[in-house]
Formats: C-alpha cells, sequence, structure tokens
C-alpha cells in the first residue's frame, strides 16, 4: 500500500505486509482466520480485515467497502480483537460515511484479478489517490520486476538505495 502524498516523507510509512503462505484468491479468509497482533499492523491492512464479511471469499468487496471508509488516521485501535467483532464496527463505520475535504468516492478504481487487487482511491482534490497492490507469489513471478519495485517502493523513496529491502531493514 502506497500512501497517497508521493513526498520522501510519505513513503516507507507503511511497510509491506506479507502473509506467508496465502495467494490472492485466500487472502479474505486468512485476514478473517488470522489471530495476530493487529495492535502492530499499519491502518491499512487493519481495516481491509475488518471489512472482510464472515462469507465472503475473495478481497474486492472488502475494498469497495475500504473506500467508504472515513478517515485512515483513526479508529483502528476500535478495529483490534476478534473478527466478528472489528466486522460489526466496521459496517457502523462505514455505513455513517459523509466525503469530507473534496473526497469523490466515485473517482475510486478497483481492479481485480485472480492473482492481483488494485484501488486507487480518490483521498481529496490535492493529493488524489492512495494506491493499494495485492498481489502474490504468482503474480509476483510473472512480473518479478515490478514487483521488486512494489515492493522496494513501499519501504524506500530511493531506487538506488543499497539496503535490502527483502527484509524491510533499511540501515544503510
Amino acid at each position: 500500500m502506497l500512501t497517497f502524498s508521493a513526498t520522501s516523507d510519505s513513503i516507507g510509512w507503511n511497510l509491506p505486509a506479507r502473509f506467508p503462505g496465502v495467494r490472492l484468491p485466500r487472502l479474505a479468509a486468512a485476514l478473517r482466520e488470522t489471530d495476530a497482533a493487529i495492535e502492530e499492523w499499519s491502518e491499512e491492512p487493519a481495516v481491509v480485515r475488518a471489512l472482510v464479511a464472515p462469507d465472503e471469499d475473495e478481497i474486492g468487496p472488502a475494498l469497495e467497502r475500504c473506500n467508504r471508509w472515513p478517515d485512515f488516521d483513526q479508529r483502528v485501535a476500535e478495529l483490534q480483537g476478534a473478527h466478528g467483532r472489528a466486522h460489526e464496527v466496521a459496517l457502523r463505520l462505514v455505513a455513517g460515511f459523509e466525503p469530507t475535504r473534496g473526497r469523490e468516492p466515485h473517482r475510486t478504481m478497483i481492479r481485480r484479478s485472480e492473482h492481483l487487487a488494485q484501488m486507487a482511491m480518490h483521498t481529496d482534490g490535492y493529493f488524489g489517490y492512495r494506491q493499494w497492490f495485492f498481489f502474490d507469489d504468482v503474480w509476483a513471478a510473472a512480473h518479478p520486476a515490478l514487483a521488486a519495485s512494489l515492493m522496494h517502493y513501499g519501504v524506500h523513496w530511493d531506487p538506488r538505495c543499497p539496503c535490502d529491502h527483502e527484509t524491510f531493514d533499511c540501515v544503510p
């Protein structure tokens, strides 16, 4: 997930999340079933997890609901704990969504295929879009340079950085 303001201050704050052994067609179920420490996640994966419905097999409907999430800088603490409770809280928050500050949800673009899901969520008239990419090892194997570039960009803005971005450890 890339932040919406493409500046050196905003890139690298949302480290790529990995779910070993989980391919995209199974991601919704894996998010729903996880007992990981949600409080350690960045806001976006916690929100996506909460917005996956109990009976959904794919991530697309949760992304559609994410487009109506009120504010990614708040409320994540309310989504901790069991999935069922987090889902109820998330649905209440989405139901009360009112676009503000130039946000136009109808301008959001969501595209899905078997091993890749992308969302460009319209955020406001100034920065424009928050970009999200979900992909698995099948897609990464078919597009190795692009996958590596997306993983690197999530950690660091500098394409010439000598750090090992496979481990998400950027200490030159």
